[in-house]
């Protein structure tokens, strides 16, 4: 038995790809745990753009490649939708229109979802992401565009795939 969760995707053009030559996926399937020889961290994306979507979900897939299943959607609420019950990393941008990251991080630690699962991005400096989140207990804050916190980030999926393990 499979779990599906419906990728929401950057729009692309008639062959189904993007100018970067990236094709999103439509559908992710996460397998069961039956299924899986190792386990699979299972990532969802939250991010207003489909462009920075797209990108990390890229990023994350082919440096971790089987290892990790991502996801995304496009807005908070839509998130809080499809928040699956054994989500293992919720990525969140913190600056959407109509809910914004910091509320979509509080209701989603009121459904339930561990606050070290979370982490939080923004283009904003990381001073701020610290101000505005270290109260809420997230795993981590990163400043996007800045090549040490990618790398962090990085290293942040990694260690969460050897818990998994």
């Amino acid at each position: 038995m499979r779990s599906r969760y419906l990728a929401a995707g950057p729009e692309v053009g008639p062959e189904g790809f993007l100018e970067d030559g990236f094709r999103p996926r439509s559908l992710i399937d996460f397998p069961a745990e039956a299924e899986m020889s190792t386990k699979v961290l299972k990532v969802l994306v939250v991010d207003d753009s489909p462009l920075q979507a797209a990108l990390l979900r890229r990023k994350l897939e082919q440096h971790f490649e089987d290892r990790i299943a991502v996801d995304s959607v496009g807005s908070a609420e839509e998130a809080l939708e499809r928040i699956p019950e054994d989500l293992d990393l919720l990525l969140v941008d913190w600056q959407m229109p109509g809910m914004n990251g910091d509320d979509l991080v509080r209701r989603a630690i009121e459904k339930g979802l561990d606050c070290k699962r979370i982490v939080v991005s923004s283009a904003h400096p990381a001073r701020l992401l610290h101000e505005t989140f270290d109260d809420l207990g997230c795993l981590a804050v990163i400043e996007k565009g800045e090549p040490e916190q990618e790398e962090a980030f990085l290293m942040i999926v990694e260690g969460l795939l050897r818990r998994l393990q």
